[in-house]
């Protein structure tokens, strides 16, 4: 399993102030929110980002190498996958964004269902389909077909809340 890397980029000298910088809403600057929390508590300098390259679940490829693997977008959609369907290894990539070889080559030789948010079932299926030769990827348009009209931003987790299982 590959570790995932604190990269600390400063590109001013101490005493600039960097005006380009949008924050958030607490005032701090990007990134997510452990991240936020961290810079916020003085842990990590404000201008470190996180470089993280490795799947989210991924310590569990080797745990069940013979399972099919469930791929979403968010570390909470696996962990509810896993409640609810825990016959599959479900991983994740950790932000739409992250879909990508480098990130995605321990599924090497493996069957993967990739399961989308209702809003990226279009850009996954391109991107997978150029990453034929890593492994059997299989997209998932579900999320999009279960969508409520009102809901862009549909994922698994959404359904599976929606349906009430018993877990």
């Amino acid at each position: 399993m590959r570790p995932i890397i604190l990269t600390i980029k400063n590109n001013k000298n101490d005493n600039e102030e960097n005006d380009d910088e949008e924050p958030l809403a607490d005032g701090v600057g990007n990134g997510g929110s452990e991240y936020d929390v961290c810079c916020a508590d003085g842990l990590l300098p404000k201008d470190a980002q996180l470089d993280s390259s490795c799947l989210f679940g991924e310590h569990l490829l080797s745990r069940y190498p013979d399972s099919v693997v469930a791929l979403v977008e968010s570390p909470k959609n696996a962990l509810f996958g896993a409640l609810a369907h825990p016959r599959l290894t479900w991983v994740a990539t950790g932000s739409k964004n992250m879909l990508k070889r480098d990130v995605l080559k321990p599924l090497r030789g493996r069957n993967v269902i990739v399961i989308p948010d209702c809003d990226a079932v279009e850009e996954w299926s391109h991107t997978v389909a150029t990453m034929k030769d890593l492994t059997n990827f299989t997209v998932s348009d579900f999320c999009q077909r279960m969508a409520p009209a009102n809901q862009p931003k549909y994922d698994i987790a959404d359904y599976i809340v929606e349906q009430n299982m018993p877990f």
